[in-house]
């Protein structure tokens, strides 16, 4: 063993790629510190009071086996809320998602202090973009230089539904990771990691629905069925582990699903909206879900599936065709829309010059500077209309955007050919 360590101590010291190795180690440790530091003292008094909420259910389940789904906890849990002053909705103390989501938030739990605890938190989501869009990179086969990478990255994890979820307290992040990592190891045939992280992304299947059904379309095409079946495999062993905690929870889970529920599909269209917006609108909208389900269903069948752009395409739009069917409260699904962004940004880069490129970098600095301004005066945290209003612009931009992207992504040869 000895021996060994002073190998490798010796090949990162010695040999040129070793020392490469060892810098990257180096650099990426010192960034991941800094965002720690900066995170506790600049970020944590903007995350959202949510994370106390799971912080605290993730210990009374696991340290103390109290189910989430009990009306009990949940009373509990509010009156600590008031006590100690948290500014969150009634809503969010009702728990309507599987009970292995709270795996992910027992380590954050185990932190003595929250604010350290919140910093760890947010550094996590923040290496998850990274790695997101690390991987949108490789599968849309784009390499933008080093300096161009890190202007993107930054200005697109600004920008405004990104950086809600980021302070939000939510998993919404990590499992947007998990949907494009499936994509990302199908794609090297690795089908068995695939499936597992497949199966990992199911901590709240109702809110990215349409994503999760674009991943087993896209397995079910390409004939990839043993990915389905370690998903599957996955999910059992999850469900199996978190029974050692609440016996009950499957029916827990359902019960606030059917019984209590808080948003669409197990609440009509009319009361979703009425919810999230608090405005009264005609029963005509009762058609949304039904002509973007079957616009979303006309796209799967005609989109074809044999290249990466084409299944990130696809990913896109479902992405922003699910959150206005999905309808709920936060803006959890909104984080779907960053698939649309860089495959964008990743297509708008092969047809820009470089005046276009600057263009362009004011523009999105432009945009997330103004979205930062007016989360620091507190206008969109009062006002749900403005961010409706926001998000349905965003989304008609790229939706726009993404029918003329087809053309490229669908004849990638154009673009080649065109530069």
């Amino acid at each position: 063993m000895l021996r060994e360590i002073n190998r490798l101590f010796k090949y990162i010291n010695t040999d040129n790629d070793g020392r490469i190795i060892r810098n990257r180690i180096i650099l990426i440790s010192l960034v991941i510190i800094f965002a720690l530091i900066f995170n506790r003292f600049v970020l944590t008094p903007y995350v959202s009071d949510d994370l106390k909420i799971s912080i605290n259910r993730s210990k009374l389940l696991f340290l103390n086996g109290m189910s989430p789904y009990d009306e009990e906890i949940q009373n509990y849990i509010k009156s600590i809320a008031r006590d100690e002053k948290w500014v969150v909705k009634d809503d969010k103390f009702e728990f309507d998602v599987p009970l292995f989501q709270l795996i992910l938030y027992l380590p954050f739990a185990v932190i003595p202090n929250y604010f350290w605890a919140s910093a760890f938190f947010i550094t996590i989501n923040q290496i998850c973009i990274f790695l997101t869009m690390q991987m949108l990179f490789h599968l849309l086969e784009w390499k933008p230089k080093v300096v161009e990478r890190i202007c993107i990255y930054l200005l697109t994890a600004a920008v405004f539904f990104n950086l809600k979820n980021l302070l939000s307290g939510n998993t919404s992040i990590i499992q947007l990771t998990l949907i494009i990592a499936v994509l990302f190891y199908e794609k090297d045939k690795k089908l068995v990691l695939s499936g597992i992280l497949l199966g990992l992304s199911f901590i709240d299947p109702v809110s990215m629905l349409f994503s999760v059904i674009i991943l087993f379309v896209v397995l079910i095409t390409k004939r990839e069925y043993s990915a389905i079946f370690w998903s599957i495999i996955t999910i059992g062993l999850l469900a199996i582990f978190i029974t050692i905690f609440d016996r009950n929870w499957i029916m827990g889970w359902l019960k606030n699903l059917f019984l209590t529920p808080s948003r669409f599909p197990f609440i009509t269209y009319i009361d979703g909206i009425q919810v999230k917006y608090g405005i009264s609108v005609n029963n005509l909208f009762v058609i949304i879900p039904i002509v973007l389900t079957s616009w979303l269903a006309l796209e799967i069948i005609r989109t074809p599936k044999d290249t990466n752009g084409e299944k990130i395409w696809l990913l896109s739009i479902s992405g922003l065709l699910n959150y206005y069917v999905m309808i709920q409260t936060d803006l959890y699904a909104a984080v779907l829309f960053l698939p649309s962004l860089v495959l964008l940004i990743s297509v708008w880069w092969k047809k820009f010059n470089n005046i276009g490129k600057l263009v362009f970098y004011l523009l999105l600095t432009g945009v997330s500077a103004g979205i930062l301004l007016l989360q620091y005066f507190t206008i969109m945290a009062t006002s749900t209309r403005v961010t409706a209003i926001i998000l349905i612009a965003i989304a008609v931009f790229l939706i726009v955007n993404l029918y003329w992207a087809r053309l490229w992504i669908m004849r990638p040869y154009m673009i080649s050919d065109s530069e």
